[in-house]
């Protein structure tokens, strides 16, 4: 892939901090952690792996102000928020824990709060709080107006949608549920009736 300079393994920011200086000094590359490139003989070299950010909170909130987002919105293009980073579970389909670790990381509900209220012109947020049902997750599901859980036909995941919905259960009974990447509406079907058997 020669129109490929390099590639950012992992969690960028820490990187992107240190290559956009040297973008055109490609001897110190080599110095950076989490890069993927070609030197100049066009060998591949791969340095060391970027440990994961620990606490998110040391994180700034995005620049959205730099970017006309009523020309993405004006396209239809979703505007997304990260709650948190990093999932327990191993669904096949999935490369997240690959990219962002398998324990999860939260970042602090009032950062999430504020960059939510930077939207309070649109007509819906939608949190996508990712696998689980810890503390952190609960609170989103006590203030959203709908809950709504996605999940496909993977045993783990199916498993995962099980659990999240009996504990949603217990506080709220108007919990809508997505079936993706069935093959029809039989199996759909099947999926949800499989899951609120024990209802």
């Amino acid at each position: 892939y020669p129109h490929i300079d390099l590639i950012i393994v992992g969690e960028g920011e820490e990187t992107l901090k240190q290559i956009i200086p040297n973008i055109k000094n490609k001897d110190k590359w080599s110095k950076i952690k989490g890069l993927a490139y070609k030197n100049n003989q066009g060998e591949i070299i791969i340095t060391p792996k970027r440990p994961l950010i620990k606490d998110l909170a040391n994180l700034p909130l995005p620049a959205r102000h730099l970017l006309p987002l009523s020309k993405y919105l004006a396209l239809g293009f979703p505007v997304s928020i990260t709650t948190s980073r990093g999932c327990p579970n191993q669904c096949i389909f999935c490369q997240g824990p690959r990219l962002l670790g398998r324990k999860p990381r939260y970042r602090p509900i009032p950062d999430v709060i504020k960059e939510i209220e930077y939207f309070d012109e649109l007509d819906y947020i939608i949190i996508d709080t990712g696998a689980g049902i810890g503390e952190h997750i609960q609170m989103f599901l006590d203030a959203a107006d709908d809950v709504v859980v996605v999940t496909v036909p993977d045993p783990a995941a199916i498993t995962d949608a099980y659990a999240t919905i009996k504990t949603i259960a217990t506080f709220r009974d108007d919990i809508g549920v997505i079936m993706n990447q069935v093959k029809n509406k039989k199996e759909a079907i099947a999926i949800f009736d499989k899951i609120f058997t024990f209802f």
